[in-house]
């Protein structure tokens, strides 16, 4: 009994013990693991404030860098400027050539939508006047009334040759013609006998005439003469040609005047080639070739004075 009751105690004492080591194992365990969390929560943390920092540092170096990107963009756009306002000014000033002096309108046209162009490319506030400027030349320009000046030229061309191949007038035409026109014989108080043989002489030149006089009906030039009429009609074909070029209305018609008389004192007028080439003549008489070319200085004094600010602004 004693002996039972010596192990029970033991046993007990065992459990006790036991159970304390089980407890201080588990407590420790339980701080082992809270220090492992607390060193990982705290290289997390650290993670977290590297990560902070580099995020930081890119948004500051982001910024550096759009700050950097602005200037470089603002540099180039200057020096894009700096180059591209004197190409707009070249494309201004050789449509104000062209137009004073060439009256070339479908050409001016082109170069000034090039400059509008190259001035939208830009994309700078400070050029919206000479944009304005440019638009209104454009529509003034289109407004004006067209003249196919090409077609006009190509129609004078076909008339010069076409002015060698007219019928002179021939001596046959020209008697017809001066008999058609004489005036009647006015009635006289001659004798019988005198009116008796002046009607048979005429019989007799007339019978004289077409019996022995039977020749190919000459012409009033010769043929050299013909070929200087000739020439010197196509000479005023090329400086009418001149003229349409130039749009010198006044002197494009006196020169189609100077032809129409010229064919109407030589040539056959009874010919259907001749009323061919008059009735052409008389189309191209209608046509009003007349050009007042609108300035455009407006424009062209802007972009200067564009240029001299940019100047100042490097």
């Amino acid at each position: 009994m004693i002996q039972n009751k010596l192990f029970s105690k033991l046993t007990l004492r065992w459990q006790i013990l036991l159970l304390l080591l089980l407890i201080v194992a588990g407590a420790g365990l339980i701080i082992f693991q809270s220090f492992r969390l607390q060193k990982k929560f705290l290289n997390i943390s650290q993670q977290l404030n590297y990560l902070n920092l580099s995020s930081q540092q890119q948004i500051q170096n982001s910024t550096r860098n759009k700050l950097v990107i602005a200037q470089l963009s603002r540099k180039l756009s200057q020096n894009e400027k700096a180059w591209m306002l004197p190409e707009i000014k070249t494309l201004i000033w050789r449509a104000n050539i062209l137009l004073t002096i060439e009256h070339n309108v479908p050409t001016t046209l082109t170069l000034l939508k090039t400059a509008d162009a190259y001035l939208q490319h830009l994309h700078d506030p400070a050029l919206s006047n000479l944009h304005t400027l440019l638009n209104q030349d454009i529509t003034t320009l289109q407004a004006l009334p067209k003249v196919e000046i090409p077609k006009i030229y190509m129609r004078i061309q076909k008339l010069s040759d076409q002015i060698k191949k007219i019928p002179l007038i021939d001596k046959h035409a020209v008697a017809q013609k001066s008999t058609a026109q004489k005036t009647p014989p006015t009635k006289t108080t001659q004798p019988i006998w005198k009116r008796f043989f002046t009607g048979t002489w005429d019989v007799i030149k007339t019978f004289l005439v077409i019996r022995h006089h039977q020749q190919a009906i000459q012409p009033l030039l010769t043929f050299q003469q013909h070929q200087i009429i000739v020439i010197k009609l196509q000479i005023l074909c090329a400086q009418a040609q001149w003229a349409l070029l130039q749009r010198r209305n006044k002197l494009y018609h006196n020169i189609l005047q100077q032809i129409q008389q010229s064919i109407k004192n030589h040539f056959l007028q009874s010919s259907n080639y001749t009323a061919a080439v008059m009735d052409e003549l008389s189309n191209l008489q209608k046509i009003n070739i007349d050009f007042k070319p609108p300035p455009l200085n407006n424009a062209l004094q802007e972009v200067k004075s564009q240029i001299l600010k940019t100047a100042r602004e490097k």
